[in-house]
């Protein structure tokens, strides 16, 4: 963008004016150091890096998820899906649908009976406490155990009113529960 304007500066400076392309390449840096100085300023470099490394992780965590969770999408479409779905998207709060994650390839279902009742109750959370920011922290008991040598399947989550006012979703070891405000060191 700053090396356009300065090659436009330099030519228009040499077309309008008897001046040397020497002279007109120092007026035209002169003026565009003036107008973009600013702006590249106030880019913090190291904010960038830590941009581009946290979409370098998010994308090795995606391709990793869906190779070994998503077998019904072939291996040879994980980039180019990663890919669309990092860069296409502006924001993580940015809702896809069941028809465009049909049109981006990934198959879809309905939530059974058990998955429905933890979305309704995680959407009225959600609806209640929009505005308080951090919405949901998860505590997990020591003794929980590991999901993969579980022999038996977690119950699903009950509805509790643990004097919080929130309604939270609870297992014995285990809780997603509504926040209300941020506390130091926790988060959602």
């Amino acid at each position: 963008m700053a090396l356009d304007a300065y090659e436009d500066a330099v030519q228009r400076v040499v077309k309008g004016s008897r001046m040397s392309p020497f002279d007109a390449g120092t007026k035209a840096a002169e003026v565009t150091a003036s107008l973009y100085g600013p702006i590249y300023a106030k880019i913090d470099p190291i904010r960038v890096a830590e941009g581009a490394r946290g979409l370098e992780v998010g994308s090795s965590y995606a391709l990793r998820i869906l190779a070994r969770h998503r077998p019904d999408i072939p291996a040879e479409r994980h980039s180019e899906l990663v890919h669309r779905l990092i860069h296409t998207y502006p924001s993580h709060g940015f809702v896809i649908d069941a028809d465009e994650l049909h049109d981006l390839g990934i198959p879809t279902r309905a939530p059974d009976a058990a998955e429905r009742s933890i979305l309704d109750e995680t959407a009225l959370a959600l609806a209640l406490h929009r505005d308080q920011g951090d919405v949901f922290e998860l505590i997990e008991g020591t003794d929980m155990p590991d999901a993969r040598t579980r022999s038996h399947p977690t119950p699903p989550p009950q509805p509790s009113n643990d004097g919080d006012g929130g309604g939270a979703l609870t297992h014995s070891t285990r809780a997603a529960r509504p926040r209300h405000g941020s506390r130091p060191g926790t988060r959602a």
